[in-house]
């Protein structure tokens, strides 16, 4: 089956040929990008947190402060203000990193990564739906406990390996490839967490047939344990595709002042060329 992001090395005429000046707006727009991701997800790690927090607290409801930590992250105000930035932050980074390289890793990972986003937005529609005017009819597509809702979970995984294999990629097309090994780190987590969060959607598929409320309260118990040690996961996977984000936007601008430092003496020029030249044959090797 052919590749359908790749290009037939026939289309790729002489006026596409990338120039140093076209790649240095590449990589700055996804240092952008990678800046607004990191923030988004760093967002999300807080949020996912303080709900761990707040569950294991739960027992402890009487006190004030944890009281009012549970009434704060139940209300509709910490959806709109914080599930809200987080949403759109990852939307429109993912979106910006569409085509900026055109090796087929790229395009694939980056449009995958825009289409999951996409759903989460749609995620976002339904949870907000009164509160846009949409009516209650969008709002009950997916209940709040629902099968497909759950299912739908395990997308967060995939985002935060497709961010961290993004960063990576990028780190070595200029020639940093110090993220590889952090990479491998996120990647090993979120499997981690993705088995876990597997077998909590098993048990949740085997009561598919019994509403959970009715089920016995130490299979309850079970699901909780599975759910919060998946939380758990996530939050430290979400943190760990933060600081690659992170790392991932400050290596893009040591980078580009690097090529601008070299850019104004005389001497680096010829190398700075070659390391264009070199970008540009291993750009076309990938398409063939």
């Amino acid at each position: 089956m052919s590749d359908p992001f790749r290009i037939p090395n026939e289309q790729r005429s002489a006026g596409e040929q990338e120039s140093p000046e076209d790649f240095l707006s590449r990589v700055n727009r996804c240092r952008w990008a990678f800046t607004l991701a990191a923030l988004g997800l760093g967002i999300q790690t807080v949020d996912l947190a303080l709900g761990r927090v707040a569950d294991l607290t739960r027992g402890r409801a009487n006190d004030p402060a944890i009281r009012a930590l549970l009434e704060l992250m139940e209300s509709r105000q910490w959806s709109w203000w914080v599930h809200t930035p987080i949403t759109w932050f990852a939307l429109i980074a993912s979106y910006a990193l569409i085509g900026k390289f055109r090796t087929p890793t790229w395009n694939t990972r980056s449009v995958a990564l825009a289409a999951m986003n996409t759903v989460d937005l749609g995620l976002w529609l339904i949870a907000h739906a009164r509160e846009l005017g949409l009516g209650d009819t969008l709002g009950r597509l997916l209940p709040p406990f629902s099968i497909l809702r759950y299912g739908l979970e395990a997308l967060q995984w995939l985002e935060l390996i497709l961010f961290a294999m993004l960063c990576s990629e990028l780190g070595a097309m200029i020639g940093r490839k110090d993220m590889e090994a952090a990479q491998y780190a996120t990647r090993a987590s979120a499997m981690g967490g993705l088995i876990l969060w597997a077998t909590n959607f098993s048990m949740l598929v085997y009561w598919n047939l019994q509403r959970f409320p009715r089920v016995g309260w130490r299979q309850q118990m079970e699901w909780h344990m599975f759910r919060s040690m998946a939380m758990v996961m996530l939050a430290i996977t979400a943190f760990q595709v933060t600081a690659l984000c992170l790392t991932a936007a400050r290596r893009c601008r040591d980078w580009l002042r690097s090529q601008h430092s070299a850019s104004e003496s005389d001497l680096p020029t010829a190398s700075s060329e070659a390391f264009f030249q070199d970008w540009q044959e291993r750009d076309r090797n990938a398409w063939k």
